[in-house]
């Protein structure tokens, strides 16, 4: 089984800003507000002054709710549209240390350069990272401190249809507010994502064919499970995997908290799945040549329309003799690269 890379430490996505619980109920976004916001001026230029421009703004408790500890947010300067986020990644917060990345906004970035920036900061630079328990954080730079909240690390039940011969690896909650389980065919060694619809955010589901379902909001298609209660994901709209947005599916959402805490062993999955990474990466599957780039689990299509999804799933439900086998063709594991552009 081949296993593919995907960068951890680069400015990605698209922006989530999280609010408390019992916050005010949430406000429209008026045009008069955007066209003021992109009329704004302002010096900040480079990593350190964007930084400042977000950290500043942000309130004194944040919640991070993705699972893999991004604190997304989007900014106007200048009639450019930045987006980025502030990183508390599991396996650099215990050394103090806090990752910060950006880029700008463009409306193809197939065609048109979109300039990117960022940065790992410690104390060193006047960033200072103090853990309150092991999933609270205090902030601090330049006289002000932010608390953020991280994702719980609780484990979840095992999820409703869950066969004899696959196993719950995690629950992870997507920058899209989707929660999915992510779990392991012991039989194919292979993983697979499964909607988990009693948590997060709904997705408001419509029929395409029979067994194949896509979200009017998200772009994320589902089969459903012929043998039990289940949404299976199959498949991610192309152009929001192209522009990097909050729909562009959870393979950059693993279960880090978790991790973290001894809760969850995932280099004993992914050994088994791929061994030949035996000796090649850390708990949370970072490469150890490559600290940047970890194993990469899309195991779902991309598609640019739903005709032609519907039409890979139906050929790959007529070449396979059983769904277990069905579902191990169709949530094949892809790389970055065939996902951006499925001719690779």
């Amino acid at each position: 089984m081949t296993t593919f890379r995907c960068p951890t430490l680069l400015p990605v996505c698209f922006l989530l800003i999280a609010t408390l619980p019992g916050a005010a109920q949430t406000s429209p976004q008026s045009n008069q507000i955007f066209i003021r916001q992109l009329q704004e001026k302002s010096s900040a230029t480079d990593t350190l002054a964007i930084f400042r421009r977000v950290f500043q703004a942000l309130p004194d408790e944040v919640y991070v709710y993705p699972s893999e500890n991004y604190y997304y947010w989007d900014l106007f300067l200048d009639g450019i549209h930045y987006k980025g986020n502030i990183g508390l990644f599991a396996h650099l917060r215990a050394e103090g240390k806090v990752n910060f990345g950006y880029y700008q906004e463009v409306f193809d970035p197939l065609t048109v350069d979109n300039y990117s920036g960022g940065a790992e900061w410690s104390a060193r630079q006047g960033v200072f990272l103090e853990e309150i328990d092991p999933l609270q954080y205090r902030l601090s730079f330049e006289g002000k401190a932010v608390i953020f909240h991280l994702n719980s690390s609780d484990p979840n039940p095992d999820p409703p249809g869950l066969r004899s011969h696959e196993r719950l690896v995690g629950t992870t909650t997507d920058e899209s507010g989707v929660w999915f389980d992510l779990l392991y065919d012991t039989l194919h060694r292979h993983f697979f994502w499964v909607l988990r619809e009693s948590e997060g955010a709904s997705e408001p589901l419509c029929q395409v064919t029979d067994d194949l379902w896509v979200s009017s909001r998200t772009g994320f298609a589902y089969v459903a499970d012929s043998l039990g209660p289940r949404m299976i994901l199959c498949g991610v709209y192309r152009p929001n995997i192209q522009k990097n947005t909050w729909y562009d599916g959870p393979f950059d959402q693993l279960p880090d908290n978790q991790i973290y805490l001894g809760q969850l062993d995932l280099r004993t999955f992914l050994l088994d799945a791929y061994p030949e990474l035996t000796g090649r990466i850390d708990r949370y599957g970072h490469f150890l040549d490559d600290p940047e780039s970890r194993v990469a689990l899309a195991s779902y299509l991309s598609y640019g329309d739903l005709d032609s999804l519907a039409w890979a799933v139906e050929s790959c439900r007529f070449s396979t003799s059983s769904f277990p086998e069905f579902i191990y063709y169709l949530t094949q594991d892809r790389s970055p690269e065939q996902l951006l552009d499925p001719a690779k």
